[in-house]
């Protein structure tokens, strides 16, 4: 995979920006696991007001859902900023330009489906939604990024690794979103047990199933993730790429502690936003790993 096919001269104040942006935007979706885990959805009833004022009543739950609408209006104006300049600069360069687009009509249709989460007093599809939305717009900001980073010349030697690769960025995307769903479906806290539930080897209801269920998927994520980070460390030496392995594995790890963690601290709100926050890190870092696999550095000039 060669996605630059053009010599291409990115300004380091666009790449700054553009790391703003990923900050920003991982800082919304953990703000965004708050507001759930603290069942703050509704803490501001209407939209985009809260109870028909611009400045929220003094109240937890209204402060938390105003605050994340609050970064979500900043990251709104940072990422049209981004595509402007992306429009105004590197139009001709298909690999900016072309996600980027993608991540502006993202931010639309995510402004949309926060009006409708919202109206619509927290349906689990519609979350599920919004967050799939929200990690689809860190992970373009990412892959623009990272395909703009100077580093060393080499790829993976091995179509097999990025292969591998490809497959444990849609699994974790997929436990990301089931996760989700556990949450707004109220199957989250009722496996008090690690890693069975309830002492049993077979749950005996569905939302025992549906927790269960995610378990098992979020298992079989991990090895697959573990693993492609391991063959990613080893089939390149390009000092990016062996970064961005070590990153997804060890970020691996500590998600599967804090999962772990999760029934030990009675699903806490502090234990369940990490979760959270730390798996969109996991695709995050996926992402970054697809990029740099697939740059051809040798076609990049850098200011």
């Amino acid at each position: 995979m060669n996605p630059i096919n053009s010599n291409m001269n990115v300004s380091n104040p666009y790449k700054k920006l553009l790391a703003i942006g990923i900050t920003i935007t991982f800082f919304l979706i953990a703000l965004g696991s708050v507001v759930r885990t603290t069942e703050s959805g509704l803490g501001c009833p209407d939209w985009p007001l809260c109870y028909g004022q611009i400045i929220p009543p003094f109240e937890f739950h209204a402060l938390v859902e105003y605050a994340h609408r609050f970064v979500a209006s900043i990251i709104g104006l940072i990422i049209s900023i981004i595509v402007t300049i992306a429009h105004l600069k590197y139009r001709h360069i298909k690999y900016i330009i072309i996600p980027l687009r993608i991540c502006f009509i993202a931010l639309i249709i995510q402004v949309i489906l926060g009006a409708i989460t919202v109206i619509n007093e927290l349906p689990p599809e519609i979350v599920t939604l919004h967050l799939f939305v929200a990690l689809s717009i860190f992970g373009l900001l990412i892959f623009v990024w990272s395909i703009t980073k100077e580093g060393n010349e080499e790829n993976f030697k091995s179509k097999k690794v990025l292969r591998i690769v490809y497959i444990s960025t849609f699994l974790t995307m997929i436990t990301i979103l089931s996760g989700s769903y556990l949450v707004g479906s109220g199957a989250s806290a009722v496996c008090p047990d690690w890693p069975l539930c309830l002492s049993t080897k077979i749950p005996d209801n569905i939302l025992t199933w549906t927790h269960m269920a995610h378990r098992i998927i979020a298992g079989g994520t991990i090895i697959v993730v573990l693993f492609a980070a391991r063959q990613s460390w080893a089939s390149s030496r390009n000092t990016d790429l062996r970064m961005a392995s070590m990153v997804v594995g060890v970020l691996s790890f500590i998600q599967i502690f804090v999962g772990a963690a999760n029934p030990w601290l009675e699903f806490s709100s502090f234990a369940r936003s990490l979760h959270l926050a730390i798996a969109a890190a996991v695709w995050g870092s996926l992402i970054m790993l697809l990029a740099f696999s697939g740059t051809n550095k040798k076609q990049i000039d850098y200011d």
